[in-house]
């Protein structure tokens, strides 16, 4: 299974997009499509297509390419998990705490928390820290 890349890039964490949406595919915890829902413009459309619907309304400065990959800021996350409730395949994921729909999701949103931590082990499996090698800006 595909793990989620991120980097801490000026004393932030950025998790790969891509790499997230294709683990929640792979694992067969979203639809690879919108189903159909009356007229909603979002019917056939990709996770993809729809996190990266909301990550434009952000600036730039909380996201970044690298390689074709979109790495974004931990805290735009909270803004892609609602978006995506209508394609999980067991909408139970959404409150169990052990699927990995839930596990990502507290995983994310502990980037800078110190303690008290509600991910467990299962939750950090799926993800793997990185450098990026990026050129200086001046």
């Amino acid at each position: 299974m595909q793990m989620i890349r991120y980097t801490v890039h000026n004393e932030t964490v950025l998790y790969n997009l891509n790499d997230y949406i294709n683990l929640l595919l792979e694992a067969k915890v979203l639809h690879p499509a919108m189903p159909q829902l009356r007229k909603s413009p979002k019917s056939g459309k990709t996770p993809m297509q729809i996190v990266l619907e909301k990550l434009e309304k952000f600036e730039p400065m909380y996201y970044m390419r690298y390689n074709h990959d979109f790495y974004v800021n931990w805290v735009l996350f909270e803004y892609f998990f609602r978006p995506l409730k209508p394609l999980l395949v067991n909408v139970a994921d959404w409150r169990d705490d052990d699927s990995i729909f839930k596990q990502t999701q507290l995983f994310i949103n502990e980037s800078t928390l110190k303690s008290q931590k509600k991910s467990g082990a299962q939750a950090a499996s799926y993800f793997q820290k990185v450098t990026l090698k990026l050129a200086a800006t001046n």
